[in-house]
This record gives structure tokens, C-alpha cells and sequence, in this order.
């Protein structure tokens, strides 16, 4: 199973312009590093063939159906174990392109110990899982019967193992300086093409960041608000939770300098500051004022997002 880490740098200084935006400089550059990320697993659905359907005299062009080819409680566990993990990437990085993140450089000893740590567990999940492998195969061929068994879905097992992947490699953001005495022509404009590259990534970054405070904020303001009746609504605790790990991770996560949601979040972080979600539920004048703290906050945030272009937003 290719589970290696590697870590990869450029042979030389990488160095790009640095592009600024409103008259200030944009740190992306300098303030993370390319984190690029990889997770694959085995599948355990396949499409079923149009001749295979029997849909009487309906058009079988209408129809896309699937079959579960293998049904593994452990293959369910590495699914979901590896949703974990890409929330992981999600929450601590800013996506770039597919499969790359910007990752802080002050989170980078926690994500790659977090990243080596569930490697470590995954391996184990996967080992189990190909020790039952053949008899899966067995047992499903009997339930999909001869009509929709098909052994070239049932690769063996060392096919198998090479399906599942996890590994990660670190790249510096820029241009070679090699390339200047190349061609300082090319250099020249790839530096160009950096900076921009750079700038936009920063209006995406803080979109992304704007537009996850507004849905965490309204999400707590919407459980503080009574229903229409007067009746308090269920408040989980993940509404508090969410928001203050968004909290906890924002100076790290704020690789753009973006100052007026830094105003935002300090006022947040005053406002909840040794407040517990026990005493929410119990104190009917903490829940009424911290209903109305979040309503004033969201309505900030929702000035600030609608500034940003919403075909940049890409929440995972």
C-alpha cells in the first residue's frame, strides 16, 4: 500500500512579486506552504450495464442504476474515517486547485502529526479489511446472483491493497531563480504570474473565511431565536463548539491580514468568552442577549460577504 509522506522542496530560493491589494502587501506567500494531498480508497458501487436492466418497456436511457458490489462494515469505516481526515485538511488549510491547500506555517507541526497519526490508524482499518476481502467476495457473489456478479469488479487482493492511498508532499510557492539566468524574459513573467496568481488566491481565501464565520454566527443566531410560538428551539452544542474552534484557528487561518473580520472575530471571541452552553439553556436573559450579539454580528458579516463575488465561494 503506497502510504509514504514525502516531503519535497525546490532546488532552489523560490521568489515571486509581492502583490498588494487596497495599498497593502499580500503575505500568502510567505505565511504558507503548498500541501499537496492524496486519499483514495476502493469503491464498493458499480453502475449496471443498460443491458443488464429490466425496466419493462421504459426507455432504459432514463434510468442510471448501481449495484453494491462488496457490503464490508470495515470498508464503511474506512470511508467515513477518510471524510474525517478530509475535514481535517478542510478545516486547518485553504484550498488552492484540486488535491493542493495553503497551509500555515504555524499549523504545519499539528496537521503533518495529525496526518501521520491517522495514516498509522488507517493502515490498521485497511489490513483488516483485505484479510476479509476474499470472503466478501464469496458471500456477495451468491446475494448479486449470476445475473449481476461480475468477477472483473473482484481484482485480487493485491489489485486491491494498491486502491488505497494516503500520502502528502510540501511545496514552496514561487520561481525558481534558476530560471532567471535560464531566461530572464520567462522569469520575469512567471514573477508576474505568481503575484497574481497569489493575489487571487488571497479574495478567495477571504471570501472563504468571511463566508464560514457568516454561516457559523447565523447558524447559533437561528438556535438562540424563539419559534413563532415562544417556545425555545434545541440548542446542540455544536453550535458553540463549531464556532469557537473557527475562533480558536482564525489567527492561523488569517494568512491574508484581513483585518475587518480580525475586528469581527476579537468581538466574538469578547462576547463568548466563559460562556457554556448549559448556561444558555438556562438563563433566558443570557440567550435573549446573545441572540441578539450573534443578529447584529451576522448582519456585519453579511455587509462583508456580499462585497465578495458569490461564484468565489466554495464552501467544503
Amino acid at each position: 500500500m503506497p502510504l509514504s509522506t514525502a516531503i519535497a522542496t525546490t532546488p532552489t530560493s523560490p521568489t515571486i512579486l509581492s502583490p498588494t491589494r487596497d495599498g497593502r502587501e499580500i503575505e500568502l506567500a510567505r505565511s504558507t506552504v503548498y500541501l499537496e494531498f492524496s486519499l483514495h480508497a476502493l469503491g464498493d458501487k458499480r453502475k449496471v450495464p443498460a443491458k443488464d436492466m429490466d425496466v419493462g418497456e421504459a426507455d432504459k436511457k432514463l434510468f442510471r442504476l448501481s449495484k453494491r458490489i462488496l457490503e464490508s462494515e470495515t470498508l464503511a469505516a474506512i470511508h467515513s474515517f477518510d471524510g474525517k481526515t478530509r475535514e481535517l485538511i478542510y478545516d486547518r488549510c485553504h484550498p488552492f486547485k484540486r488535491g493542493v491547500y495553503f497551509l500555515p506555517y504555524t499549523l504545519v507541526d499539528e496537521v503533518h502529526q495529525q496526518l501521520q497519526e491517522r495514516r498509522t490508524q488507517r493502515n490498521q482499518l485497511v489490513s483488516r479489511f483485505l484479510e476479509e476481502y476474499p470472503q466478501l467476495c464469496r458471500e456477495v457473489a451468491a446475494r448479486l446472483t449470476h445475473k449481476y456478479y461480475n468477477v472483473a469488479d473482484y481484482p485480487p487482493v493485491e489489485a486491491v491493497a494498491a486502491r488505497f492511498e494516503m500520502s502528502w508532499q510540501y511545496f514552496e510557492f514561487g520561481v525558481p531563480d534558476a530560471l532567471a539566468r535560464v531566461n530572464p524574459a520567462v522569469f520575469a513573467e512567471a514573477r508576474q504570474q505568481a503575484a497574481a496568481q497569489v493575489k487571487q488566491a488571497a479574495e478567495h481565501i477571504e471570501a472563504l473565511m468571511r463566508a464560514k464565520a457568516l454561516e457559523l454566527v447565523a447558524h447559533l443566531r437561528d438556535r438562540l431565536q424563539p419559534e413563532p410560538d415562544g417556545r425555545k428551539k434545541r440548542l446542540h452544542e455544536t453550535a458553540l463548539t463549531n464556532l469557537a474552534e473557527y475562533l480558536a484557528y482564525f489567527d492561523h487561518k488569517n494568512v491574508t491580514g484581513d483585518g475587518e473580520l480580525k475586528t469581527i472575530v476579537d468581538d466574538l471571541r469578547a462576547k463568548l468568552a466563559h460562556t457554556d452552553i448549559e448556561a444558555i439553556k438556562s438563563t433566558d436573559t443570557l440567550r435573549d442577549r446573545l441572540g441578539q450579539e450573534m443578529s447584529d454580528i451576522a448582519t456585519q458579516l453579511e455587509s462583508m460577504v456580499e462585497r465578495v463575488p458569490r461564484r468565489r465561494i466554495t464552501l467544503h
